[in-house]
């Protein structure tokens, strides 16, 4: 107790009682390190709050009393991030844990951050409906911690990661006040700059996550498993190459080389691998009927693609077995060895071959054990060394090791992490992503939220305090590239979509999001955060793996050739969604998909009413996950939905009967048109404002606006999202504004917004204040913060 002020803890015990409050050590030693192990600071106290309020007086309480602390989950992350570096209090959110809303008609719930994953999913299955994310703590991590270290898992690469699913925060700032960014419409709500980008994998240094809407998915109705046997790894990652490219998306994709088999073969958990091959595990789900005719052609491509056996099952006992080998190599490790590293790191999967070779080469020659996993589909490898720290000299072989790794990562185009974070782990290897620029570009944010460095400090940066000392210039160039292997391109943001998909388009590759054949990617990135592919593939920022700006005479560049990356603060998904007010914009990487040139289109029209009633049952139907477009027109003389399928020739009667089905069901008609008679959306000049809502508001707030004003409202209809556009030099009257100013004003509580052509209709006074700290930093780019 020495260590804090007795006043203050006097208060402490009368905010949150003396029960709440542990000092004993033993109750201290159990927060000390994290799941990694290797950073262990002792706190000067734990905290436990009961309530959301306790703990917004709590975080004022220590601003009032300059007190470092910090906030915890369940500990399971493995980069060193919630540990006491220097001391202080932590506080811990265990208790607050419910799960206190789930809309199944807008699709998304609100939880505190407390929540257990795998808990979570449980309450939502009765429903018909899940949260994708699944890091392999799922039984004890919590949502809070997820939102905190964006975490991804096995499911990622067909479902995304964590950041795909966040549609607002609650946020409690170092400062005690509570804000709110987005919600369950998905918006900005209250600002005009997406700051919920950067509290997403901010590894708990900008503020606190007290509440959290996430977006919600239906479940699948069938799912297959594959195991697939290699003679080499190289093979298999050939074979990966494929898969990428193929329009068969697997959910998981997941590499087990043979250091992997030998390792459970040889143990009580032996599953009957063949000791002399490496193995990909896969998966593959979806509505029954249309999922059964992907399986055979799958199974062709393995064995096309250097497989020697393929094994295949959608028998849930008999996929749980063939998952067996995969599950059980965490445990094994810890029977085997007194201590473990497990690190993160994100490559292009052309790489994964390469950086195994390598990394086992070095721990070999060092005579360190190691052994590896990786999420194959999207590059992300944790690589595991095996030591005993009580051995001198043994601590050291790790760390020599773990910097080999990551200089290698990244001269591969790679990420320092992947899901982890960066912590305490990694915050030495920062300079190998970042120039000196871009490092200050990114604490920027720190210094903007957490200009005290009281909260969670020590992360992901060297440090953090205000002296100036001058740094030299870095220059930094842009290259164009296409890496149709890894599904990514690096382009100028003058060039046209259209261009861009004229040149890999031979390849069976195409960027999905394109507005207008006539416009550039600048001017879409500028128009919205939208496109009519984003009903499936997300939003701009869900698919821009990098970006290039030039800001006060320096070029910054952000993120990798990776779809996972979790090296920093998001400042591009910020950027995306706030018209990118940083900068100039000068280049993008894109994440590219295969193509699929068979598209069934259809036409719905009916009664609003009715189209919503369809629009809720196909949403929550695995239907939903097949369609690429889910579209909606409304004019004061009609409405109706456009919504496109990719297929293949053995899956068109499928989605045919099933959509026809369900549509007649609702009491609306469907006719199937050719892709190509869509409506052109109309051009930028003619657009009047952009509005984001709530799923279930969407249609009628749109009919009730183009009815009143004889304008046409059109957008994404599963986004939320729709603009307001006329053909014939509609002159917005004052009515009319008045009346979008008022829309504004009842979705903001939600999330939602209204922007029109030149501005925004909400003035923050606060945004304000954040937005000119951001500036004052990176004026000084050319300065070192030491």
């Amino acid at each position: 107790m020495a260590l804090l002020p007795q006043n203050f803890i006097e208060q402490l015990f009368d905010l949150c009682g003396k029960q709440s409050v542990l000092f004993d050590e033993i109750d201290l030693a159990g927060y000390e390190n994290d799941a990694l192990g290797f950073y262990r600071y002792k706190p000067d106290c734990v905290v436990i709050p009961e309530t959301s309020e306790e703990l917004k007086n709590l975080i004022l309480l220590c601003y009032k009393w300059d007190i470092t602390w910090l906030v915890r989950g369940a500990g399971t992350s493995l980069s060193g991030g919630p540990v006491a570096v220097n001391g202080g209090i932590i506080i811990h959110l265990s208790k607050l844990k419910s799960l206190l809303e789930v809309c199944e008609n807008d699709m998304y719930c609100l939880v505190e951050p407390g929540v257990v994953l795998n808990n979570l999913n449980k309450a939502l299955k009765p429903l018909g409906l899940f949260y994708p994310p699944d890091p392999s703590s799922g039984f004890s991590c919590t949502i809070g911690g997820n939102v905190a270290e964006n975490a991804g898992g096995i499911r990622c690469f067909k479902y995304g990661v964590t950041a795909n699913y966040v549609l607002g925060l609650e946020v409690i700032l170092p400062t005690g006040e509570v804000v709110q960014f987005g919600g369950p419409a998905g918006g900005l709500g209250n600002f005009n700059y997406d700051w919920r980008a950067l509290f997403t994998g901010s590894e708990g240094t900008l503020g606190v996550i007290s509440k959290i809407w996430l977006r919600l998915k239906p479940l699948p109705h069938k799912v297959w498993t594959f195991l697939a046997a290699f003679e080499k790894v190289d093979d298999a990652i050939k074979a990966v190459i494929k898969l990428k490219q193929n329009t068969i998306t697997p959910v998981a994709l997941e590499l087990m080389d043979n250091r992997i088999v030998q390792l459970v073969e040889n143990s009580g958990f032996a599953v009957g691998l063949d000791r002399k091959c490496c193995y990909l595990l896969l998966e593959i789900d979806g509505p029954g009927g249309f999922i059964e005719s992907q399986v055979t052609p799958l199974e062709s491509l393995l064995l096309s693609n250097g497989a020697l056996s393929v094994k295949k099952t959608s028998d849930e006992a008999e996929r749980l077995n063939l998952w067996k080998a995969r599950k059980v190599f965490g445990g094994l490790l810890g029977q085997i060895s007194p201590n473990i590293m497990s690190q993160d790191v994100v490559v292009p999967s052309s790489f994964i071959a390469d950086i195994l070779d390598f990394f086992y080469t070095e721990a070999d020659k060092l005579g360190v054990p190691a052994v590896c996993v990786a999420h194959a589909g999207d590059g992300n490898m944790h690589p595991n060394l095996l030591f005993n720290a009580t051995k001198p000299g043994e601590i050291d072989k790790i760390h020599k090791l773990s910097a080999m790794l990551m200089k290698k990562v990244v001269e591969c185009g790679g990420a320092l992490s992947g899901e982890h974070g960066i912590g305490c782990d990694k915050k030495h290897h920062m300079q190998l992503a970042y120039s000196p620029q871009e490092l200050l570009f990114q604490k920027s944010a720190l210094w903007c939220f957490n200009p005290e460095n009281n909260l969670n400090p020590g992360k992901i940066f060297e440090d953090i305090t205000s002296e100036n000392t001058p740094i030299p210039f870095f220059s930094k160039t842009f290259e164009p590239f296409y890496d149709p292997d890894n599904l990514a391109i690096g382009v100028s943001v003058e060039e046209k979509i259209s261009d861009i998909n004229k040149r890999i388009n031979a390849d069976g590759l195409y960027f999905p999001l394109n507005i207008d054949d006539n416009l550039s990617l600048a001017d879409q990135l500028h128009l919205q955060a939208y496109a009519p592919s984003s009903f499936k593939y997300g939003s701009f920022s869900d698919n821009i793996l990098g970006m290039g700006f030039e800001i006060n005479g320096h070029y910054i560049h952000l993120g990798s050739k990776t779809i996972k990356n979790v090296t920093g603060f998001d400042f591009i998904r910020f950027i995306c969604n706030s018209n990118y007010p940083v900068g100039l914009l000068k280049n993008c990487t894109l994440r590219l998909r295969p193509k699929c040139n068979n598209i069934l289109s259809f036409e719905i029209s009916g009664d609003i009413s009715l189209l919503e009633r369809f629009r809720i049952t196909f949403m929550k139907s695995s239907l939903s996950g097949l369609a690429e477009i889910l579209d909606f027109t409304i004019t004061p003389d009609k409405s109706q939905l456009y919504i496109a399928f990719p297929y293949s020739p053995e899956q068109e009667s499928f989605v045919y009967e099933n959509l026809v089905k369900m549509a007649s069901e609702s009491g609306v008609n469907p006719s199937v048109i050719s892709p190509d008679s869509k409506q052109k959306e109309t051009t930028v000049t003619e657009l009047i404002a952009t509005i984001k809502t709530n799923l279930t508001q969407t249609l009628n707030t749109a009919k009730k606006i183009a009815s009143e004003y004889g304008i046409e409202a059109s957008g994404q209809l599963g986004n939320g999202f729709f603009q307001l556009r006329s053909n014939s030099g509609f002159n917005p009257s004052l009515e009319f504004t008045s009346s979008l100013a008022i829309l504004q004003k009842t979705l903001i509580n939600d999330g939602g917004n209204v922007f029109t052509l030149n501005s925004s209709f909400s003035e923050n006074q606060q945004e304000t204040i954040w937005i000119d700290s951001l500036k004052k930093s990176w004026k000084n780019l050319d300065r070192a913060k030491k």
